[in-house]
This record gives structure tokens, sequence and C-alpha cells, in this order.
């Protein structure tokens, strides 16, 4: 079996502050992997994304969001809170740019190669910022949904979608269901086209048997315990 690996960090610190390197250093990593002579690839990215501090995550350019309107927890938030919110947007508008220059340079491979491409972004964690509480981050105490509820996308080429009708449109009837993510391991293998009797069909997306079930965040049962259905507060 070929393969080949190819292996970058764009930050060796905690915040990288110091040197101001941003998300976009991955696209030549990502062109590079591309490129490779490998037949099957799997790549991974890890983005620094919208992780404290927020205004060290994205390039002067990206400073976009700078007044309201503001949806917190507060009818009335503080100027210094106003400042967190509009550069958590611009960290958002940035990690946006970035994903979606992943698809446009997948989606031009396919067409060159009539090959078989995926892309799927998910974040770890989400980040509460006075969405809800007054507070910023993310943390095991005192949990909001902002924390917790992420992403999940996905994209197909059309080839791809062609040779798997019948899993994606699964997937999409599934689209609404509620998951964790300990059960992205059963979705990546049938993304891949993987067989493998440790798949378990119940906690994978591409299955029509999957069950969704009970949602736990650090001990706690989330639907029950910490989601929330409080409307947000619209402050101007």
């Amino acid at each position: 079996m070929h393969y080949s690996r190819l292996r970058g960090f764009i930050s060796n610190d905690l915040y990288g502050n110091e040197t101001h390197r941003f998300d976009n250093l991955v696209l030549p990593k990502l062109s590079l992997a591309l490129q490779s002579s490998a037949k099957k690839k799997a790549i991974f990215i890890h983005l620094m994304g919208s992780h404290l501090k927020y205004d060290k995550r994205y390039p002067e350019e990206f400073k976009q969001f700078s007044d309201g309107p503001y949806y917190s927890y507060s009818s009335a938030p503080t100027s210094t809170q106003k400042n967190f919110l509009n550069s958590y947007d611009n960290t958002i508008l940035f990690s946006d740019t970035i994903i979606n220059t992943a698809i446009k340079k997948l989606s031009d491979q396919a067409k060159e190669s009539a090959g078989l491409y995926s892309l799927t972004y998910i974040s770890d964690h989400g980040e509460e910022v006075f969405n809800s509480i007054d507070f910023k981050g993310h943390r095991p105490n005192n949990i909001t949904p902002a924390m917790v509820e992420i992403p999940f996308i996905t994209w197909f080429s059309d080839q791809y979608l062609q040779t798997n009708t019948k899993k994606i449109e699964t997937l999409k009837d599934n689209r609404s269901q509620p998951a964790m993510l300990d059960q992205f391991f059963h979705y990546a293998l049938s993304l891949m086209s993987i067989d493998s009797d440790i798949i378990n069909a119940r906690k994978n997306l591409f299955s029509n048997q999957y069950q969704p079930r009970e949602r736990i965040v650090y001990g706690r049962n989330y639907d029950k315990v910490i989601k929330s259905d409080a409307p947000l507060k619209k402050a101007d």
C-alpha cells in the first residue's frame, strides 16, 4: 500500500500572538497534498478558528464588523463586550473564507481528475460570547448551548454525489438529527467507503438505521438540563 504524509504547523504557541500566523497558511499545504501522487488521500486540517484571543485570529482586512445590531444576553452590552462580539464575528467571516477556499480547491481538482472528493468541517466545541450569560469562551461548568452546539458542514463533488446517490439521500434525511462527535468515526469510514464490521449503523449518519441517543455533556443530559429555548435579546 502506497501512502504519503505531509505535516505542517502554523502555530507552536497557545495564542499565536507574537507571530501573527493565521489559518490561511494551511491552504498552500492543502494544495501540496492535493498534488501528491498518492491515489487515495485523507487530508486532516486543524484550524485555530475562533479560539481566544479573537482579535488575533484574522488579518486586518477581515476586520469588517464594528457596530450593531448585537445579539446578547444583555439589552445594553458594554463597549468591551461589543468589541469581543465584533472580533468574534470577524473570526467567523475569516473561517468561512478558509472553508470556501478549500472547497474551491477540491472542486477544481475534481473537475480536472473526475475523482470523488468530499469535505467535512466540524468544530470540537463552540464559544459563548455574551450570548446567554456574561461570559466569553468555553468551560466545563455552567455550560451554555453556544459552547457545545457546533457546525457540521459537508460538501461533495458531483462525481461523489453521482456515485453515492443512496448514501447521500440518507445523509440528507438525517441532517436534522441530533448527534455527538464521538460518533464521527462511523461517519468517516462510510464517507470514505471503507467497509468494516466495527461500523455501527445506529451511530452512522449515512445509515437509515441511525438512532439518536442521549447526549451527555460533562455527565449532564444536554437536552434535559443544559439546552435552553430562551430567545436571544437584541441590543442596538
